[in-house]
């Protein structure tokens, strides 16, 4: 009789768990103090986590949660009230993740922890006091963010990449914008609160859209490119700023009383001779016969980069960068690839030259694209840099010029604030886009074999080599230099 009590109990139990309201557990673990439960309901599938403290770490490339084998299928989120923080790329890559719950017990959104997901809205309660590096960084589908008035600091990249992000409203406590905290957006209007004190390199860049900015009277900083590549025409800046001679485009109107302009780097956004779409010179006899199929060892009508042309080439903006006593464009981007892929079919048919990328990281060229239309890409007195260039390039910034891992902090504050360049990822030989957001790659005009040429490259977790190597038939971003 007591076996068939206790039998019945565990039934019961079952019964709640597994068949009220037509629910099911799924799964279940740990991760850090907390726990996790996945329950499925009429085809959606929802992950709650509950506790009382800390969530676990999950490195990108290192450490994955151990409900990691159902990401695909998690829909919802559910965070119970006491769990403190969100952590380090918990929710990385679960591109089906809709919906989220953060309950008023979460003090820190660690980084990356939802990065690369399918969240439409986010509301962030007053709780909460800061977000990490790319905390919600590149969801495509997220068009509305509320952040509380507990939040004091918002990280690199925090809102970044999120094209159709049109709806923002910062608290009232935040005091810090760090660098492209909301670079790549849809905004069209933002109200930067009156606690704010700094705004970020590059925290508001490339938003195209953007076209009315409030800025708050406690503003001290203003960086450079803070409002680089947006729409805005005018604006209004209070008094006692100390605002970078770069920090909105030329030809913006700036209305402010005695603002406080840095002019040490005035020369850096000044020398705007670079080359543009309506600017470029017309190319010289030896140009124009780059433009025909020549000898380059690994490169022919069966090689991606092998097409009939590149359209108008340009740069990704009029800007130019002096490191040392090298001068670099911005990144180079033609209309070509704005519409084709590498390959546009069998052999001999390959009807471009590269793989259209967002316009401020450049577009993606395979070498032997490189090695064909040099001339055209990097126009004289411009021409694409060597191994040698990179080398010196490093060596300016205080590297070693070789392979090494140096810190994100020397990636992130010389490679993307004072040379301009992106961690614009890379495309295979059939076209797809890899590695945004992480890796940046860029051609030099250094051959090695028959199948690999010399690359820069960096990345977030502050790995650097200019002198590293790669197939010709990938394809990678260009700089020119003079």
């Amino acid at each position: 009789m007591k076996k068939l009590l206790i039998s019945t109990a565990v039934c019961a139990v079952l019964c709640v768990l597994m068949s009220a309201c037509g629910r099911q557990v799924v799964a279940s673990g740990y991760t850090g103090d907390c726990t996790w439960t996945l329950v499925a309901s009429r085809g959606n599938y929802t992950l709650i986590i509950d506790g009382n403290g800390e969530m676990g770490n999950y490195p990108l490339y290192a450490l994955s949660p151990t409900w990691i084998e159902y990401k695909n299928s998690i829909t919802n989120l559910k965070i119970k009230q006491g769990v403190t923080t969100i952590g380090v790329g918990a929710f990385y890559l679960h591109e089906n993740l809709t919906s989220v719950t953060i309950p008023n017990s979460i003090e820190t959104i660690e980084m990356f922890a939802f990065l690369r997901t399918g969240l439409t809205s986010v509301v962030i309660p007053n709780s909460v006091t800061s977000i990490g590096l790319n905390a919600f960084s590149r969801n495509g589908n997220l068009t509305s963010v509320t952040i509380g008035d507990g939040v004091t600091s918002i990280g690199w990249g925090a809102f970044s990449d999120n094209e159709n992000l049109t709806s923002v409203t910062i608290g009232n406590s935040v005091e810090t914008i760090a660098g492209l905290a909301f670079a790549g957006t849809g905004l069209t209007s933002i109200i930067i609160p009156d606690n704010v004190a700094s705004i970020g390199l590059g925290a508001f860049s490339d938003n195209e859209n953007l076209t009315s900015v409030t800025i708050g009277n406690s503003v001290e900083t203003i960086a450079n490119w803070a409002f680089s590549r947006t729409g805005l025409t005018s604006v209004v800046v209070p008094r006692g700023v100390r605002m970078e001679s770069c920090a909105f485009d030329v030809g913006v109107r700036v209305t402010h009383t005695n603002p406080i302009i840095n002019e040490a780097r005035r020369s850096s956004c000044d020398d705007i001779a670079t080359p543009t779409a309506q600017s470029q010179p017309r190319p010289s006899p030896q140009a124009q016969a780059s433009q025909r199929p020549r000898a380059v060892s690994g490169c022919n009508s069966g090689t991606p980069g092998w097409g009939n042309s590149l359209g108008a080439v340009s740069f990704a903006s009029a800007r130019t960068w002096q490191v040392g006593n090298q001068t670099w464009s911005d990144a180079v981007t033609a209309t070509a690839c704005q519409k084709t892929s590498f390959n546009g079919g069998s052999s001999g048919d390959f009807r471009s030259d590269c793989r259209s990328n967002p316009r401020q990281r450049g577009d993606l060229f395979s070498w032997c694209a490189v090695a064909r239309f040099g001339a055209t890409l990097c126009p004289s007195p411009w021409r694409v840099p060597t191994r040698d260039d990179f080398v010196a390039l490093d060596l300016a910034f205080g590297g070693t010029g070789e392979s090494r891992l140096a810190t994100e902090q020397f990636v992130r504050g010389n490679y993307i604030s004072y040379w301009g360049g992106s961690f614009g990822g890379s495309s295979s030989s059939n076209g797809n886009l890899t590695n945004q957001g992480f890796w940046g790659y860029y051609w030099s005009q250094t051959e090695i074999s028959a199948r690999r040429a010399r690359n820069l490259y960096f990345d977030t977790r502050g790995i650097v080599n200019p002198q590293y190597h790669g197939d010709k038939n990938l394809g990678f971003a260009v700089r020119c230099v003079r």
